[in-house]
């Protein structure tokens, strides 16, 4: 494959530097929320363990304890 190139605009690079940092920004506003959503998953989910296992104890769904 043969690229060629010629020069470039002053306002083509600045388009495609425009275009290029709103990309990131887009990019980075979602990783952001999806960190987020993984945070409050984790959160609700340690919120529902029994206080029980803060203490050491074993958890009464564990099945290392079941009978």
């Amino acid at each position: 494959m043969i690229q060629e190139g010629g020069p470039t605009a002053a306002y083509g690079r600045l388009l495609a530097l425009m275009f290029g940092g709103l990309a990131a920004r887009t990019v980075e506003g979602a990783l952001r929320r999806d960190l987020t959503d993984l945070a409050a998953a984790v959160q609700r989910r340690d919120a529902g363990r029994t206080d029980d296992r803060r203490r050491g104890g074993r958890r009464r769904d564990d099945p290392a304890t079941a009978a």
